[in-house]
């Protein structure tokens, strides 16, 4: 329809259907909630539309959906359109890309809850992850994992007259930040189904608040629970844990494992710079012991003390 609409106004158009074999979002079989594989798709939207723009003719094409490799059709999940968008933007390196709403912009408040709320005349990207991860729905998380820090993206009404002005636009974050903590022990314990413990953090917590023990991460699994302490805790952070053991029956022991560091990454991550962050730890042979990712950054503790040999490598980074 809108492919007819620009052509009845003299525009060169052409429609990319998902029924073409060309249709360039690949993703894997997760039907409902596909997941994008990256760089095939990004080859596969230069290959497509490039030789169509560089026709002066405006491609058209339709956001929530893609295809696996062999043909069958999926959709992205919520907020699917705007992980689309984005895509398109990255694989062609455009310079903006504007999000039409039913909205002017991203407001102060949700307005079914809250009275005169304000639209925001720009809005961090890690601010709009936190809104998106925490019920706001102007926006796909998802989405923003794909944004370019070269990249201007704004949210505009879609009955706005000028849609090249206005709006909320998504800035990027201070870049990536680095923090190398020295000196972490894991103090680890283990017992059974200690996922299904709502109250042991809490109650660990309130004893290391006792005794002043800090911990920098917490890693949870189905037997294990483990707090990254700093090692001069260590002993005190054991005790601590030992203590509660023979409180429970649902516990079993304490282990602590020394001699590590903690990477501290804030400030935009992105899941490739995760990605390059991984691959290049494992060329050093500096082994990962555990890695946390939350919308505010991503923690990584390295089996190693050589704090030279760590600080080397993370000069290489790519970030």
């Amino acid at each position: 329809i809108v492919c007819s609409a620009l052509r009845s106004a003299g525009i060169s158009a052409e429609a990319i259907l998902l029924s073409d074999n060309s249709f360039p979002i690949i993703t894997d079989d997760t039907h409902g909630d596909a997941h994008v594989l990256l760089d095939k798709t990004e080859r596969k939207i230069r290959e497509v539309l490039n030789p169509i723009i560089e026709n002066n003719t405006i491609p058209i094409m339709p956001g929530f959906v893609g295809k696996t490799e062999d043909g069958a059709i999926t959709t992205l999940g919520r907020g699917g359109s705007d992980t689309t968008a984005m895509l398109l933007g990255k694989a062609l390196g455009v310079r903006e890309i504007i999000l039409l709403k039913d909205v002017p912009g991203v407001l102060s408040g949700d307005p079914k809850i809250v009275d005169t709320p304000r639209k925001l005349p720009e809005i961090t990207v890690q601010e709009l992850v936190h809104l998106g991860t925490r019920g706001g729905k102007i926006l796909c998380p998802e989405a923003l994992k794909y944004k370019s820090r070269e990249m201007r993206v704004r949210i505009v009404d879609f009955q706005r007259e000028n849609i090249l002005t206005g709006g909320t636009e998504i800035i990027d974050d201070s870049t990536p930040h680095i923090t190398i903590e020295e000196k972490k022990s894991a103090v680890t314990v283990v017992g059974r189904k200690i996922h299904e413990i709502p109250s042991l953090i809490t109650a660990i917590s309130q004893q290391f608040r006792r005794r002043q023990i800090t911990y920098s991460s917490v890693s949870v699994s189905p037997s294990s629970l483990c707090f990254y302490v700093d090692t001069d805790h260590r002993e005190t952070a054991v005790n601590t844990l030992h203590e509660i053991v023979l409180k429970r029956e649902d516990l079993t022991a304490v282990t602590c494992l020394s001699g590590l560091t903690a990477l501290i990454f804030s400030g935009g991550l992105s899941v490739q710079d995760t990605g390059a962050v991984c691959s290049l730890l494992a060329e050093e042979e500096l082994s990962i012991l555990d890695l946390n990712t939350s919308v505010s950054g991503v923690y990584i503790v390295v089996q190693s003390d050589d704090i030279e040999k760590i600080t080397r490598t993370v000069k290489k980074l790519p970030l």
